[in-house]
């Protein structure tokens, strides 16, 4: 008996190995069915579709099952089956194919929820920014030789998103997209990096070229405030209070110091250093009127991961490995800081509850967004080369040759 394996998302228009994705127009031989794997208001996992045809001959089975990914925050349950309430036959690995199916996912709904994810993913030798709505991808930059998506945010049933593009493939200018549409930030080379949305303003947080170094900056609706007059970082931004706060680095002018880069947050544009050593601040949240940020510093020959609040720092430990924090949020009186850390081999995806670490994967990972719903933790990242997000340690793929940079929960 033959089994067939369903092939990556690159390989809908093959025909390999007996089994026949239907891509186009397609006449079948006599003895050979279809199977109709239809994932209803979900998609089909690298496939960017919400379902996917299958042709396979008379009496045989499908080994490797394609992967819907749910309309809404909840986990598929692997199964299909010939119903859409899941209540019928279940269409399994030992289902013999001996007539054209229709088989559905089985989910349980939760409309109140959504899950956004911006990031890009690698088309040949172009880069594409995207941002993924409960797992189905939506591209921003097809027109462009490259381009990064680095933050998302939702305000008023808008979705926000800040990044960069190449018109030339080789210079960056900072950008943001509403809906799609693009909007340009500068005319130099630079990059956008955090957004927020504050009443009817926007805010983007990141830097530009001016001759002599990159220089940390922000706009407002498109109005460039700079923040350093020498070579600096901005990394994220936040608005509490009419107060707007943004945190990275500075270079102090010797490269070659443990205080080359020191971590720093500017509130309303006055700059308060977070520490004396090397250091950077990657994440800014403020809650019940005080401000976290996440970063890490050198200390000795590793760097130490750590959060600051309202200035006090705490370091989070990673056992003898170094480590670094890209994301930090809090939920009630907990504090979650997401990062990474290298044991030696592989940089490991992980974030901190509290100070406790949990690892994400076992394997060469990244994590870069974190944010709290109804007591679920959700982490967004990559594995390999996998875009993909954690919910409560549980991995969700997103698409292949991609990364997601940031992720935001919405709750109606």
């Amino acid at each position: 008996m033959t089994n067939y394996r369903l092939l990556s998302g690159l390989m809908a228009m093959a025909f390999v190995f007996g089994i026949t994705f239907i891509g186009c127009d397609y006449e079948k031989p006599i003895g050979e069915y279809t199977v109709t794997f239809d994932a209803i208001d979900g998609s089909i996992l690298n496939f960017n579709s919400n379902s996917v045809k299958i042709n396979v001959k008379s009496g045989e089975t499908i080994v490797d099952l394609p992967i819907a990914i749910p309309p809404i925050i909840v986990n598929f349950s692997g199964g299909w089956f010939s119903q859409k309430n899941g209540d019928e036959i279940e269409f399994t690995i030992n289902t013999k194919v001996t007539s054209d199916l229709i088989v559905y996912p089985k989910w349980e709904t939760d409309p109140k929820k959504a899950v956004y994810i911006a990031g890009n993913y690698y088309n040949d030798s172009n880069s594409i920014a995207c941002y993924w709505v409960n797992g189905l991808k939506t591209d921003l930059s097809t027109a462009y030789p490259w381009a990064d998506a680095y933050a998302i945010t939702v305000s008023e049933g808008s979705v926000y998103i800040a990044g960069r593009y190449s018109n030339d493939g080789y210079d960056s200018l900072a950008c943001f997209w509403k809906d799609g549409v693009k909007t340009d930030l500068s005319t130099a080379e630079s990059r956008a990096e955090a957004i927020t949305v504050s009443g009817s303003s926007v805010y983007v947080a990141g830097i530009y070229h001016n001759g002599a170094g990159d220089i940390a900056c922000y706009w407002k609706n498109g109005v460039k405030t700079d923040l350093f007059p020498v070579h600096s970082s901005a990394r994220a931004i936040t608005v509490s209070e009419s107060s707007v706060y943004v945190v990275g680095g500075y270079f102090t002018g010797n490269f070659w110091s443990d205080n080359a880069v020191l971590a720093c947050y500017w509130k309303n544009g006055v700059k308060t250093d977070l520490s004396t050593v090397r250091s950077e601040a990657n994440a800014i949240t403020v809650s019940d009127g005080s401000v976290y940020i996440a970063g890490w510093y050198r200390n000795d020959t590793n760097s130490t991961v750590c959060y600051w609040k309202d200035g006090v720092k705490t370091d989070l430990s990673a056992g003898p490995f170094p480590a670094w924090a890209y994301a930090i949020t809090v939920s009630g009186n907990s504090v979650y800081v997401a990062g990474i850390y290298h044991n030696g081999t592989d940089y490991i995806a992980c974030y901190w509850k509290d100070g406790v670490k949990t690892d994400l994967s076992t394997v060469y990972s990244w994590a870069d967004a974190i944010t709290v719903s109804e007591g679920s933790v959700y982490v967004a990242g990559r594995e390999h080369d996998i875009a993909c997000y954690w919910k409560d340690g549980e991995k969700i793929d997103l698409l292949i040759s991609a990364r997601s940079t940031d992720a935001f929960i919405l709750m109606e």
